[in-house]
């Protein structure tokens, strides 16, 4: 990445407004951060997906303490892509950029699915619109990625090392959280947010929600650890490792079963695919050293509170989330008004609309939790209704035709990895976690969760990137031969 004088102003203007904006409240202060980082991404595309890199994991907090700090995110990304695109047209590389893979086709194709079927049913446009960025914004990013011109050791080192940096923040921040209860920084709103008895022990962190913080520290960690990877000694090794001691011990606190179930698989599939059972020694050593740090230590200091919490709910113990998962009365509740029953209910009205289904919009999605979904007053389901499972909204909200779709989308990028499993090893890296996301999206809408797949499509693109450079290497050796 250089930085040329213009582009230092740019920089450190975009700041300094970032700064004043969120220490004064003033919408044309956001504005102003928003033009400025738009501009540096336009003009430097991989800073721009550096600045990415801090505006997503924080992005609750930053739109709680200035609501006009929302569109920030969306703007930048669509100005990298349009850069992307006119460099490849400048270089006569357009139709390079317009070819599509198989997957790729299907991933489109399911979306128009959902956003034909959403107009049938009468889905509002604003709704659609939700949806359709929701699914597609990231996939941007992968593609923008995939078409960079260059991606020098040096970009890579900044990405990780900001990426790393944002991560301790959020890490250090739970911390406190944790043993604040709640107590200090944190937004007033979020301060007296109403959370179950059982939820009050869990990390919520910068993101607010302890679900999504958990999947953002999981990738977090496997940054972490390729940065300890890319040093061999002294302390460039070590800082990463205490990164990775801080990042499991908040993890750990977020008591999301479903995350840590999911990479459980990624874990195991990538010692599978690799071979590589060396890569067990420092996230071994990491936990360890979380627990006897972190973990135990500030379970202990809760244990006060949590008597209380026991005297007003039995329910409260954090730890027995972990425990109940497959408890008979939790899979009782689970079938009367939890995931079951949103899969229960989904099917009743897949059987009325199963070709091209009731579109995006419609059942258990972002779009529908945030607008209202045209189909719960139909059905008498709860208007609060979120799926948190993707299979089950894709499969009502595109019928058999977008579950066609997806499956060739989820399929087909899995026999690409596979194929590149032995040119790189992001491929395997890569592919291990989309082995994790297929278990994920029984317990979350996980392809709509915006930092998980921020930081997947970045590292998919990387071995896209990869494997055009390989294409033009082979090309430009045989038009030399």
């Amino acid at each position: 990445m250089e930085f040329n004088g213009f582009i230092k102003v740019l920089l450190g203007g975009g700041v300094l407004f970032f700064i004043l904006s969120l220490i004064f409240p003033i919408a044309a202060l956001a504005v102003v951060t928003t033009l400025l980082f738009m501009g540096l991404a336009f003009l430097k595309p991989k800073i721009g997906l550096v600045i990415l890199t801090v505006y997503i994991p924080i992005r609750p907090l930053l739109i709680t303490l200035n609501p006009a700090l929302k569109i920030m995110g969306d703007a930048i990304i669509i100005l990298i892509f349009i850069k992307v695109a006119y460099e490849k047209i400048r270089s006569h590389a357009f139709k390079t950029f317009c070819h599509l893979s198989v997957f790729e086709w299907a991933f489109l194709a399911f979306i128009a699915v959902g956003v034909i079927a959403a107009l049938i049913t009468g889905v509002s446009l604003g709704s659609i619109v939700f949806e359709i960025r929701a699914f597609l914004l990231m996939f941007l990013v992968y593609y923008a990625v995939k078409h960079l011109e260059t991606i020098h050791h040096k970009d890579k080192l900044v990405f990780l090392w900001v990426s790393f940096s944002i991560a301790m923040l959020i890490c250090i921040h739970g911390f406190i959280e944790r043993l604040s209860l709640r107590r200090w920084l944190l937004p007033e709103v979020w301060k007296t947010q109403t959370l179950a008895a059982i939820n009050q022990f869990r990390i919520y962190g910068l993101p607010n929600n302890p679900n999504v913080l958990a999947m953002y520290l999981a990738m977090s960690f496997i940054l972490a650890l390729f940065l300890w990877h890319f040093y061999w000694r002294g302390w460039s090794r070590l800082i990463p490792f205490i990164g990775m001691v801080l990042i499991a011990g908040v993890f750990i606190l977020t008591y999301s079963r479903g995350t840590m179930i999911a990479f459980g698989v990624t874990f195991i599939a990538y010692l599978l695919i690799s071979k590589k059972v060396k890569v067990i020694i420092p996230i071994a050593a990491a936990l360890l050293c979380s627990f006897i740090f972190f973990v135990l230590p500030i379970g202990l200091s809760g244990q006060s509170h949590h008597a209380k919490l026991m005297e007003q709910n039995e329910e409260a113990d954090a730890h027995s989330r972990m425990a109940e998962t497959f408890d008979k009365q939790t899979l009782q509740q689970s079938w009367n008004s939890g995931r079951l029953y949103v899969v229960k209910e989904g099917f009743r009205i897949f059987k009325d609309s199963p070709i091209i289904g009731t579109g995006f919009g419609t059942y258990g999605d972002s779009a529908a939790t945030a607008y209202g979904s045209p189909l719960y007053k139909t059905y008498h389901l709860n208007p609060n209704l979120y799926a948190d499972n993707q299979y089950i909204q894709i499969i009502v909200q595109t019928g058999i035709a977008g579950v066609i779709f997806f499956a060739v989308y989820l399929l087909g990028l899995l026999t690409k990895l596979w194929k590149q499993r032995k040119k790189t090893q992001m491929s395997v890296v890569v592919l291990s976690l989309l082995l994790g996301v297929y278990i994920a999206g029984l317990y979350y809408n996980i392809w709509e969760n915006k930092i998980f797949t921020f930081y997947f499509f970045i590292l998919l693109g990387y071995v896209g990137y990869l494997n055009q450079k390989e294409r033009q290497h082979e090309d430009t050796s045989s038009h030399r031969g």
